[in-house]
């Protein structure tokens, strides 16, 4: 999910301009490993996953991270959007864990996250909305297929009100699109 929103900035001579800033978008990374259920494919489908990144206001670009990725374990520098560069797993000192995550994570919202057992780039935005303050933000806990139609989409959302408040809630999308 990218969300652009307008600011104004104020320089020191008091002129007012106006800088498109984004938050944070989700995207698909692909690593260089074929998960199991692909390995007699012809020609080869290498695996992907989500990875959570913030946006840079300064360059529209995004700031650099990194990530695990959830098939081989292999660390991946991600430099842009869907782009990422490979690493050596003896740098996954450089990858956040999700233990880490949980010490700076309010205690209300923990069990939650626990309770749908949510992957990392998950806690990574709940997280990202939480410190930000961007209240009305949503996350998407789970979703899953509609067994007859393969258009249909059902699944939870946790949506952050406040501080302390916050609400989860079902959803059904018939279009086919659903944020990842």
């Amino acid at each position: 999910m990218t969300t652009v929103s307008k600011k104004k900035k104020t320089s020191e001579n008091n002129s007012v301009a106006n800088v498109i800033t984004a938050d944070y978008v989700k995207h698909i990374i692909e690593c260089k490993c074929v998960h199991p259920m692909f390995k007699h494919i012809e020609p080869t489908v290498f695996h992907k996953f989500v990875v959570f990144s913030e946006m840079d206001p300064n360059t529209f670009g995004i700031k650099h991270s990194y990530a695990q990725c959830n098939n081989c374990a292999m660390i991946h520098k991600v430099i842009d959007i869907g782009v990422s560069a490979i690493l050596k797993k003896e740098e996954s000192s450089l990858v956040p864990s999700l233990d880490e995550l949980k010490y700076n994570f309010p205690n209300h919202l923990k069990p939650i996250l626990e309770k749908y057992d949510s992957p990392i780039h998950v806690w990574q935005e709940t997280q990202f909305i939480y410190e930000n303050k961007l209240w009305g933000r949503f996350v998407i806990l789970s979703k899953e297929k509609d067994s007859i139609s393969d258009t249909v989409f059902r699944g939870k959302y946790l949506i952050l009100l406040g501080e302390a408040l916050f609400k989860i809630d079902s959803f059904e999308q018939e279009d086919g699109y659903i944020d990842i």
